[in-house]
């Protein structure tokens, strides 16, 4: 397997978890409230100078079509061996004033995220951003690697969790999920021996499930390779498919390729 963890994509992963933590404290001493889709978009702003800046780097990122209607869905594809992906199916969640979050409960999108997972073998999650004034600890991610509790500005959490906890506060606290049963969002790039538990797509799955966005930025790279692979209509679209059928419209996709995938 590539180790994608040789390269600047888990740094710049690291770099953004940090710019993430440091901007949700500095708006909230200010009693300003960051919403889902405006960190995402400065998540995106952030990937995209990166590429002006490494044009050999694999990760892009477009807006969907209709953004307006649905700021939390995230898609992030991640290539494991060449033109093999994962598909993580994110949703995004802003730590409030005060160090809780809200609507976990009225919205139920783990039970989307659970039908698109039986749907489509994806991999869900919730992704909340996070800040606190406090002092920081350090915690130990599953890399086995010592992080700062900044690596928490952007966690991941798996939706059951996420179940079980709402359902018992109907406004959980930043507490109730971090360190216990949070993982920085690093690891789905930086430690992928531990992440393989769903579904393989094919990269003309990922160019198909693309193909809805605008505004894609290098895409390209998204487009080299495995072009003659032989796929039947049902599993070329099984992705935006399973999105439609769950009620999901994410708002940003990511694809993060290997260097073997790009040097194709």
């Amino acid at each position: 397997m590539y180790r994608l963890n040789a390269t600047n994509r888990c740094h710049l992963f690291e770099s953004i978890a940090e710019t993430v933590w440091d901007s949700i404290v500095h708006n909230h001493r200010q009693g300003i409230q960051k919403s889902e889709i405006g960190i995402t978009g400065d998540i995106v702003s952030v990937i995209r100078r990166h590429h002006s800046q490494n044009h050999n780097f694999g990760v892009w990122s477009n807006p969907a079509v209709d953004e307006d209607l649905n700021g939390g869905d995230i898609d992030i594809f991640v290539e494991t061996e060449k033109n093999e992906f994962l598909w993580y199916a994110l949703q995004a969640k802003v730590l409030k004033i005060g160090g809780k979050y809200e609507r976990l409960v009225g919205k139920k999108q783990w039970t989307k995220l659970s039908n698109l997972q039986t749907l489509s073998g994806c991999i869900p999650f919730y992704l909340f951003y996070n800040g606190i004034d406090k002092n920081l600890k350090t915690t130990t991610d599953c890399c086995g690697e010592t992080i700062n509790e900044k690596q928490f500005g952007c966690a991941i959490v798996k939706i059951d969790t996420v179940e079980g906890i709402a359902l018992r506060k109907s406004e959980p606290h930043y507490n109730d999920f971090h360190p216990a049963h949070a993982h920085p969002w690093r690891e789905l790039v930086c430690c992928m021996a531990k992440r393989q538990n769903g579904t393989l797509y094919s990269l003309r799955q990922i160019q198909d499930a693309v193909s809805l966005y605008q505004g894609v930025v290098n895409s390209d790279l998204i487009y080299r390779g495995s072009s003659d692979e032989q796929i039947d209509e049902y599993s070329l679209t099984r992705i935006r498919t399973s999105n439609e059928s769950a009620g999901r419209a994410p708002i940003y996709s990511f694809a993060i390729r290997t260097t073997a995938g790009m040097a194709q």
